[in-house]
């Protein structure tokens, strides 16, 4: 590692070390936590295809991932196995070699990998790539190849001010442009669950026809690389009704 700053009178060199071993520690540390979530796939998976959750007390695979003492959300164990499947037993890669990567990362091709969208890129390409990009780059490498608009973060001009009645709110869905494309259009959006899965009839968010088919189509997927989208409308959203609130004191 190239060292951040040079050394000066102003600097203390014991401190530039420690920051230095710290960084050292951290990147170790990030390569053995990979390491484990490619390992808690596999361990996911062997207990959910052999069915050793009734063994340990679990009619279901779902109530087992529910157990309190299992820190993680039914979603993100789902996701280790998703990994674990496709990027080694499938594609066979080696953990060594997505270690350096990462979850989230492999998480992000994963869209482009598993549905062979069209591409110059072979899958070794995409997992290099993966390495040496943020997620930021990739995210944007993903939706190029997707035939989508880079996702450029600015502020949203949205005329309709966020008001608690709830056609009110449809109306602000529509008017508001897909928050994944960009899209000047857009669908209200059941989420997380639909309608007839039991989703509340005001849990909506804007996507145009064509994401609101990918989502459908895809969801887990859809939603795990468009989480931080969905996750800033949200609080776009949030801020809204706190200037209504505001308003009304």
């Amino acid at each position: 590692m190239n060292k951040i700053v040079e050394i000066s009178p102003e600097i203390d060199e014991a401190q530039l070390t420690k920051a230095e071993q710290c960084h050292k520690e951290v990147l170790a540390r990030t390569i053995i936590t990979a390491n484990n979530l490619l390992e808690l796939g596999k361990l996911f998976k062997t207990i959910r295809d052999e069915k050793l959750y009734k063994l340990l007390g679990a009619e279901t695979f779902g109530e087992y991932v529910g157990y309190p003492e299992i820190s993680f959300g039914r979603s993100t164990i789902y996701s280790f196995i998703h990994v674990y499947e496709l990027y080694i037993l499938k594609l066979g890669f080696q953990p060594k070699l997505l270690s350096n990567i990462g979850h989230r990362k492999l998480q992000i091709i994963t869209p482009v990998i598993k549905n062979h969208v069209a591409s110059t890129l072979e899958i070794d390409e995409w997992i290099k790539m993966a390495e040496l990009l943020s997620e930021s780059d990739l995210i944007n490498e993903v939706r190029r190849v997707q035939g989508k608009p880079e996702m450029i973060p600015k502020p949203k001009e949205v005329e309709n001010v966020y008001p608690f009645d709830f056609k009110d709110y449809l109306s602000f869905v529509k008017a508001h442009g897909c928050i994944t494309c960009g899209s000047g259009e857009s669908d209200p959006h059941h989420f997380p669950k639909s309608k007839g899965a039991g989703g509340r009839e005001y849990a909506r968010i804007p996507l145009c026809r064509k994401c609101h088919s990918q989502c459908h189509s895809d969801p887990f997927d859809f939603l795990w690389l468009y989480k931080d989208d969905i996750f800033e409308y949200f609080y776009e959203v949030f801020l809204k009704c706190f200037e209504l609130i505001r308003e009304k004191k």
